[in-house]
């Protein structure tokens, strides 16, 4: 039975943060600062690609229509929406990054129906790190870095995204994963529309639910798939203690067992974005580790 905890936990980090209010605190640490680091929890569940539009109209029915968890508290809320992603994955010839399931990406986010939000257009170099904690199969560490204005699409190398004041501490972190920036080029590149239903308690984020399908290439072969995303926010789970995370765990371990009892075909599988997209170009591409440095 899902408990109500999610007032106290507002309300634990309302008093870490002050005065200004959970809201305004997420809204701008969601914005920056660049250098951030959060803590992401997320629950990733595959499903077959042809099931997309069902799922979503489940998600939609069950958590925006009938506002299924206002009925265990009336202070959650939910929004629908619909977002496009351009994520550029880099890593060296070895594929460091790869065997170790940690991400660098340059993300580009498109929001169609809302083009005067300042998150549409914005790009960020984002760095996701694995088994950070001992709940290694939900957690990863996540750093977000702004994008120069000036710097062009498409660019082979990572280098130049990275803007001068952020250089030592992106360095610092490669350099943990014994990965040199310099050698990081770019490798396979994922378009997403994702499909989203925020959830909030008391106006303040709580957790969505991402429903992503995702495509790539790599010369004459393509890839699709679909995975839905059960993920907390980020800012709140990083502020809490350890009972409270668990608390949170509490209420995306409930929608995941509603997925998975109304879609016996959802099965959970952790496998990061890019490993998948890599797996699934391999297995069509002859020697696609070996092509792919040669772009």
């Amino acid at each position: 039975m899902l408990r109500r905890h999610s007032g106290f936990l507002l309300a634990t980090a309302v008093i870490m943060f002050g005065t200004t209010g959970f809201a305004s605190m997420a809204t701008a640490l969601d914005d920056g600062p660049s250098g951030s680091s959060r803590i992401e929890n997320e629950y990733k569940l595959n499903m077959p690609l042809d099931k997309y539009e069902t799922v979503w109209s489940f998600l939609v029915d069950t958590y925006v229509t009938r506002k299924s968890l206002s009925a265990i508290d009336p202070d959650y809320t939910t929004t629908p929406s619909v977002e496009f992603f351009s994520d550029q994955y880099f890593d060296d010839d070895a594929h460091s990054l790869l065997s170790g399931q940690h991400g660098v990406r340059i993300r580009s986010r498109f929001i169609p129906d809302d083009p005067a939000n300042p998150k549409n257009g914005r790009r960020l170099l984002q760095i996701k790190l694995s088994n950070i904690d001992e709940k290694a199969d939900l957690n990863r560490a996540e750093v977000k870095f702004d994008v120069g204005t000036q710097v062009r699409h498409n660019i082979k190398h990572l280098i130049p995204y990275v803007q001068p004041q952020d250089l030592h501490d992106v360095t610092t972190i490669l350099n943990d994963l014994n990965v040199d920036i310099r050698e990081l080029k770019k490798k396979i590149t994922l378009g997403q529309e994702r499909r989203r239903v925020y959830i909030s308690y008391q106006n303040a984020p709580f957790a969505t639910i991402t429903l992503d399908k995702v495509d790539t290439s790599f010369m004459m072969w393509g890839c699709s798939f679909v995975e839905v995303e059960i993920e907390l926010n980020e800012i709140l789970y990083t502020a809490v203690d350890d009972d409270k995370r668990d608390e949170m765990e509490e209420v995306s371990g409930f929608i995941k067992t509603v997925l998975e009892k109304q879609f016996p075909f959802i099965k959970r599988d952790q496998t990061p974005k890019y490993n998948k997209a890599s797996q699934c170009l391999g297995d069509k591409a002859p020697f696609y580790e070996t092509l792919v440095n040669l772009f």
